[in-house]
């Protein structure tokens, strides 16, 4: 789910500021590890993010309006608008659950019991939206699409502390987002706060090392919503 202001600063043009929650599906990871093949690795990943995204969009239905080049309530927000954006990812959760004999014959989690492991990938993302609005009265209803590449990680080393031979270091990261999203905002003059929610789609991709050497990296697409 989502929340955002916009600000129309001309009769096309329009700053804005958004806050998004995702939460993706869980998803199975596994294969080998590297160079040593002999032991499966297996575990499920369950990530969250959140971002704060500054915005500028064109609105290519943007028309002025006769009283003082004001806005009226709503009056440029309908039509079809492009735009970028850019911010920050942050408070990211990401789960990763071994099963027993999940682990690489005890090189990423115990052999006998498995484990959990969690990180907290933050960082940069950017992007592209674009969208279309319809307005009834003040209403604006709409429905957007955005696609973000992202610079969002996180590690943690020795995660199992003694139960396994040190140093092992377990990665999170994500490479892009996306989502489709229908809206819904109340123009307030050149202002139009709204809410959002959808669809969201993912990559994440995990790194481990352990003490043995042996490594192990893989990439799944989450779906998911925000």
């Amino acid at each position: 789910a989502g929340l955002g202001v916009e600000y129309a600063f001309s009769p096309a043009w329009m700053l804005g500021v958004e806050y998004n929650y995702h939460s993706f599906n869980s998803k199975t990871y596994g294969g080998q590890p590297l160079p040593d093949n002999t032991w499966p690795v297996q575990y499920k990943l369950d990530p969250t993010q959140q971002t704060l995204m500054a915005r500028l969009s064109y609105n290519f239905g943007g028309r002025p309006n006769t009283s003082g080049g004001r806005l009226s309530s709503g009056g440029t927000w309908e039509g079809i608008y492009a735009g970028v954006n850019a911010g920050w990812a942050f408070d990211g959760d990401a789960k990763m659950k071994f099963p027993p004999d999940g682990g690489a014959f005890g090189s990423f989690a115990p052999q006998a019991t498995g484990g959990s492991v969690k990180t907290h990938p933050e960082g940069s993302a950017w992007g592209l939206h674009l969208g279309e609005n319809r307005r009834f009265g003040n209403w604006i209803v709409g429905l957007e699409g955005t696609f973000n590449w992202s610079d969002i990680d996180d590690s943690k080393g020795n995660a199992f502390g003694a139960a396994i031979p040190a140093p092992t270091k377990h990665r999170t990261s994500q490479n892009w987002l996306a989502a489709l999203t229908p809206r819904i905002g109340y123009a307030f003059g050149n202002w139009l706060p709204y809410a959002k929610a959808g669809l969201a789609v993912a990559e994440y991709e995990n790194s481990f090392t352990a003490a043995s050497g042996r490594q192990f990296k893989r990439d799944h697409i989450h779906n998911g919503w925000t």
